[in-house]
């Protein structure tokens, strides 16, 4: 198996969280360990935020794709918070991943999730196509403060025969340039 991360690379519709700090919601959410450098905040129930994704480079023939989404998270109070994560494809039905309860101590330091292995939009096996085409939604769900300070998703697959298991992170940082950094994996 090898494992590529996707950035978000562009924000989408809907567009309506807050930037919170950072120079754009795609540099906010980039994956940089920065904490409450940077980060895009919703306080207001049912509030939505789409991101497309940066290009992948898995291979063609490449086969049992798997799509997860990895975010660190806050929670600013002590009130049960939710979220929802939403997986997009044009002209086909969502795949809605929760809610997700956010239910630590008031304050709670930044926390990675992890959603593994989400089922594609409208049934059937992920594609190479569908990661071109993805949109990747999060929904609040209470009016508590949630920040998010990363945001990425993460494809597993098996490599086509001769092709070597890599693990590719994609990132945007404070360039705003995108960086690939591949992994050989033994």
């Amino acid at each position: 198996m090898a494992t590529e991360t996707l950035a978000c690379a562009a924000t989408a519709s809907p567009d309506n969280w807050t930037l919170g700090a950072g120079s754009t919601k795609v540099a906010a959410v980039a994956f940089t360990g920065d904490g409450d450098s940077t980060y895009i905040y919703s306080d207001v129930h049912a509030t939505q935020q789409g991101f497309t994704l940066a290009t992948h480079s898995i291979p063609t023939g490449s086969t049992g794709l798997s799509v997860g989404v990895r975010m660190t998270i806050k929670k600013m109070a002590l009130a049960l918070s939710r979220i929802f994560i939403s997986l997009q494809l044009p002209s086909v039905s969502d795949t809605v991943v929760g809610p997700i309860d956010l239910t630590d101590s008031p304050y709670i330091s930044y926390s990675e999730l992890f959603q593994g292995s989400i089922a594609r939009p409208g049934g059937g096996s992920w594609a190479l196509s569908d990661l071109t085409n993805l949109t990747v939604v999060l929904t609040s769900n209470q009016n508590t403060e949630i920040r998010i300070t990363d945001l990425r998703v993460e494809v597993e697959y098996t490599p086509p025969p001769g092709q070597p298991a890599i693990r590719r992170f994609s990132h945007f940082p404070l360039t705003r340039r995108p960086v690939h950094e591949n992994v050989r994996i033994a």
